[in-house]
């Protein structure tokens, strides 16, 4: 039955099992994540200034304001990079000779996100922290605090966090690795 009415999908079906199905479209997924990262902090002073905050607020809370917004914009430029670098490493997690495609591919998705989560919390939580020493016990412009506390704790908590969580992502996703190679190993028994 090697005719094109059975077989018309046949180069589909080879896509999805070569694992490019899985690996490109992640990769599209990082670059998108790595665009927004750039983006949020444009959106968020595009925001504060359709909302005229800078005419409305007293001289202060305009400073706390920039200066949180730098702390912000530096928590997207690492999350940029660490999105940007992966991109194309999440090509590699698998190859056409391995059994499993799926896996790998989100696994490696699962740790960037806790890389980007990590760094993210750790900048912006001691940005918090330091601000809400500057500028008083709530921070910045009344902002709820940030659940590892305010000032010095914030500080030292949201670092710690942050570590925790890369360390917590990569430990997950080295179990599945070893998960996958447990059992590709055993079937080479």
């Amino acid at each position: 039955m090697d005719n094109k009415f059975f077989n018309f999908i046949k180069p589909a079906l080879n896509y999805i099992d070569s694992g490019e199905y899985f690996r490109k479209p992640f990769q599209w997924v990082y670059m998108l994540l790595a665009g927004l990262n750039l983006l949020y902090p444009l959106y968020i002073m595009y925001e504060a200034i359709r909302h005229e905050l800078f005419q409305h607020l007293p001289t202060k809370m305009i400073i706390a304001f920039l200066l949180f917004w730098i702390f912000l914009a530096a928590a997207c430029w690492v999350g940029f990079q660490i999105w940007w670098d992966r991109k194309s490493k999440v090509l590699n997690a698998t190859t056409a000779e391995d059994h499993y495609f799926a896996i790998p591919v989100f696994t490696h998705f699962m740790q960037t996100m806790g890389e980007w989560l990590g760094s993210f919390i750790a900048i912006v939580g001691f940005g918090i922290g330091l601000l809400s020493l500057i500028f008083g016990e709530k921070g910045p412009m009344g902002m709820v605090p940030m659940p590892t506390g305010d000032g010095i704790q914030a500080m030292v908590m949201s670092p710690l966090l942050g570590f925790f969580i890369i360390v917590f992502a990569k430990f997950i996703a080295e179990f599945f690795k070893v998960f996958t190679s447990i059992e590709k190993n055993t079937k080479k028994v």
